[in-house]
């Protein structure tokens, strides 16, 4: 079994699940989980193709369907997704494809439909291309196996979302759950107008926009996060 690590708790029915971006790990939500009580089973893990797991990158049916089986193998019935940026996307599609798994979204800085796809992003793939093209000059970039390894996990992902979100764009009104989108209104990584594609598809969203935040709101905003993730958890947890 690849890693799929409980914080909190040994085993539990009900779970917080934690969905990390791109490039990213779980550790990246340690700020959050420090905040939420312990009485709410948390789980994070890397996604196939980054941090410790093993597994190549996948897309987002590919992320989804490995989110799915993790949840069945650990004994997770049912679960509130948190999802950071790409991760999002994530949570999106296992809600899409899953729907009798998850009680709730809570979407971070989230990637959604094709306007969420930035002019940083279309500049970021040719370099991936270049550098998984030709790798003589892959060879002589990189100084670890980590850092192709994330090449190869950025671009597999990277080159793959404008289908993938075109594709969820047209899915996400079948979406009936509760989602709560946190925004930071000085993201300049992702477009505000995908989040604002989402709030509109989405039938039962509500947005919260962050004053004097960007992107990296795991940081900056950690306890907003986690009484939004809570507040769910209380509501939804028990139906």
């Amino acid at each position: 079994m690849t890693k799929f690590e409980k914080a909190h708790a040994n085993s539990c029915k009900s779970a917080v699940v934690f969905i990390h971006g791109q490039p990213g790990e779980a550790d990246e939500f340690n700020e959050v989980l420090d905040r939420l009580p312990q009485e709410i089973c948390v789980v994070a893990y890397d996604r196939p193709g980054w941090g410790s797991n093993p597994m190549e990158a996948r897309d987002l049916n590919g992320n989804a369907a490995y989110l799915r089986e993790s949840l069945a193998a650990h004994g997770v019935a049912r679960a509130i997704l948190v999802g950071y940026s790409y991760g999002s996307a994530v949570a999106l599609q296992s809600a899409i494809v899953s729907p009798e798994l998850i009680d709730g979204l809570v979407l971070i800085a989230p990637v959604g439909g094709p306007d969420s796809i930035s002019l940083l992003d279309k500049l970021l793939v040719s370099p991936a291309r270049l550098l998984r093209v030709f790798r003589p000059v892959e060879a002589r970039v990189r100084s670890s196996m980590v850092r192709s390894r994330t090449i190869e996990s950025f671009y597999t992902e990277q080159m793959q979302l404008k289908r993938d979100l075109t594709g969820l764009s047209k899915g996400v009104s079948s979406i009936g759950l509760p989602v709560e989108l946190i925004v930071g209104m000085d993201d300049f990584f992702n477009p505000l107008n995908g989040t604002l594609e989402l709030l509109d598809s989405l039938p039962n969203a509500n947005m919260t926009l962050l004053k004097g935040t960007g992107h990296l709101l795991l940081a900056q905003a950690p306890e907003i996060i986690a009484e939004k993730i809570f507040s769910m958890w209380s509501e939804y947890s028990d139906r």
